[in-house]
């Protein structure tokens, strides 16, 4: 029988925001479009433009599948993150990975974390906050998930007493999406520790660093590197950067070698990489924008 397989009501805020809004312009009112930051106008016109080359290249690399690394941009996970951090992390006990956006990999998150095998508890920033996380972990049968306290009162940071003890994995968003909080280095400090004593994996969404304009603001990957019993990973993207981030889905992700490892495994499985011109054109983008990318 020809029928829906899933349960009733089960768009996300995103998806009811989104058909209210069609519906209102289909009625001819006019909005004023705060609703899902999602970003507009073209990118940057030296993205665009760089972008245009690569694709028009005969070289057979930039038309390759990318997989886990990047023949066609070649240490473009590194020199990607570089650009948005205040100094080099290096490779010592880390390791880097492409990504076609942040979106997609969310999911692979508790499967990195083994849920395929057997139950995975994971903690999430999406009461309020963005809520993929937590529609990818419903669709994780091993999965249990919770939403961290977010709330006024707390400044939109959790308490580490809000963790519970069985949690697994904890997928955090920082700057926060929708209050704009920031993490700061105290508080990840407090938060990296206990992770590491509790054998808890961490991991931080970062799509909107590039935004954040306080020298308070702290990425996970300028702190997390200080505690070698910590397995995490942070994630970076170009979506929110130089533009439009509709189609320019591309970015990266660092962390701990054994997390990334488990990322590696899962994704090499399950993806072909990036649209490698979409990412040859961010040393353009990054030199107009005026940021450091080498």
């Amino acid at each position: 029988m020809r029928r829906s397989r899933l349960p009733a009501g089960g768009a996300n805020i995103f998806q009811k925001i989104r058909g209210k809004r069609a519906e209102a312009e289909a009625a001819g009112r006019k909005l004023l479009d705060l609703s899902i930051g999602e970003p507009k106008g073209p990118a940057l016109l030296s993205a665009r433009e760089a972008a245009r080359e690569a694709v028009l290249s005969d070289d057979e690399s930039m038309h390759a599948y990318q997989y886990n690394d990047s023949p066609a941009v070649p240490d473009f996970s590194r020199r990607f993150i570089r650009a948005h951090l205040k100094a080099d992390l290096g490779q010592e006990g880390l390791d880097y990975l492409p990504i076609p956006g942040i979106k997609p990999i969310l999911g692979l998150l508790p499967l990195a974390c083994g849920c395929a095998r057997g139950p995975v508890t994971v903690a999430t920033m999406t009461k309020p906050g963005y809520p993929i996380p937590a529609d990818w972990c419903d669709y994780h049968v091993n999965v249990g998930h919770y939403a961290l306290a977010l709330n006024v009162g707390n400044g939109f940071r959790f308490a580490i007493s809000d963790i519970a003890a069985d949690t697994d994995l904890i997928m955090t968003n920082y700057p926060h999406n929708p209050s704009g909080q920031i993490a700061e280095a105290a508080w990840l400090r407090e938060l990296c520790e206990y992770c590491g004593d509790h054998d808890i994996r961490l991991f931080n969404d970062a799509a909107y660093i590039a935004l954040s304009h306080t020298d308070d603001s702290c990425t996970l990957s300028e702190v997390a590197a200080d505690f070698p019993d910590l397995s995490w990973s942070e994630a970076f993207t170009a979506a929110k950067l130089i533009g439009n981030g509709t189609g320019w889905h591309v970015g990266a992700m660092v962390g701990s070698a054994d997390f990334i490892a488990d990322m590696k495994e899962v994704k090499g499985k399950t993806d072909a990489g990036f649209v490698a011109a979409m990412a040859d054109d961010l040393g353009a983008a990054f030199k107009t924008a005026d940021v450091s990318y080498r």
